[in-house]
């Protein structure tokens, strides 16, 4: 594939890894409101005593899968440089959920977000950093 055609796919890259994302997360919400017994529905909700703390675990699973998958999509689409790319990612995606978050107040899901999205760089930082590369400048092991 052409070069810059790759750098340009890199923000449609992460922007379908939080689409990803969302639709687990209403994946999650379907599963935990299947839970739910019958006589603890009132008006579309759940009333059940455990559900708002469900739905907040769903919530932070979520932010955190969002955070990994936006890094990770937008590293392995870029053509070069992709520890870089994993960063800025990461630094974009952190002052979204910040702002988001705040706005929210929900910290719970800020937290998971900033770690998920972290061990995505950290990831992408092992298999494509300099430190995965030998002393010839390759992947591949010398004898």
């Amino acid at each position: 594939m052409i070069k810059w055609l790759r750098w340009v796919a890199v923000l449609p890259a992460a922007y379908f890894g939080w689409v990803a994302a969302f639709l687990f997360g209403l994946v999650e919400l379907r599963v935990l409101d299947s839970f739910c017994p019958a006589d603890q529905w009132e008006s579309g909700m759940c009333i059940a005593s455990w559900y708002e703390q469900g739905f907040l675990v769903a919530e932070c699973l979520a932010a955190a899968v969002a955070a990994f998958l936006v890094v990770i999509f937008a590293a392995i689409v870029a053509p070069a440089h992709r520890v870089a790319v994993s960063r800025a990612a990461y630094l974009v995606g952190a002052a979204f959920a910040c702002y988001f978050s705040f706005s929210a107040s929900l910290y719970w899901a800020l937290a998971l977000a900033l770690l998920g999205g972290l061990s995505a760089v950290a990831m992408v930082a092992r298999r494509f950093g300099a430190d995965a590369r030998g002393p010839n400048n390759s992947i591949k092991p010398t004898c």
